[in-house]
Order: structure tokens, then C-alpha cells, then sequence
């Protein structure tokens, strides 16, 4: 199947997957406005705004989700438990 094909299953799967599986537990809101993003702005939009989205404002360096501040220069960043905590 090729990548598209992929997201395409996802996209057309996603709330069934979200609402019978606890695997993506603490993180349905995200996993769904991501989906919501790709339909509506296209797959490369997404791709640039993740890539800003998981950077450190202050000097660029990539964060994960968990992250509170940088590992490089110590600014605060807004992670996932904060970005969850947005859409409820």
C-alpha cells in the first residue's frame, strides 16, 4: 500500500480506532485535529506546521512531546500535555 494509501485508511478509520483502542489514550484530541489539519490544508501544509510546531521558538533545535523546556537553550515549550489540555 503505498503512503497515501495509508493515510487514507487512517483518515477514513481514525474515530473508530480512537473510540476501540486505549493505545492512543491522552492524545485523541491531537491525533484528530492533526487529521482535521491534513484533509482541509494537505499532507505538506501539515508537514512544515509540525516541523515549526515541534521546534524550539528560541533557538530551533527539535523537541518531543514531553519535553517542558529545551535541551539547548532552556526556553519553555508548549508540548503535548499543554496542546491536549488546549482542546479539551
Amino acid at each position: 500500500m503505498e503512503v497515501i494509501g495509508v493515510w487514507a485508511f487512517v483518515a477514513l478509520n481514525v474515530r473508530t480506532i480512537l473510540v476501540e483502542n486505549t493505545w492512543f489514550s491522552g492524545h485523541q484530541s491531537v491525533v484528530i485535529k492533526n487529521l482535521d489539519f491534513i484533509k482541509n490544508d494537505g499532507l505538506d501544509n501539515w508537514l512544515k506546521e509540525q516541523k515549526a510546531r515541534w521546534s524550539c521558538s528560541g533557538c530551533g533545535l527539535n523537541i518531543s512531546w514531553y519535553d517542558e523546556k529545551c535541551g539547548s537553550c532552556g526556553s519553555k515549550v508548549f508540548n503535548c500535555k499543554n496542546e491536549e489540555a488546549e482542546l479539551e
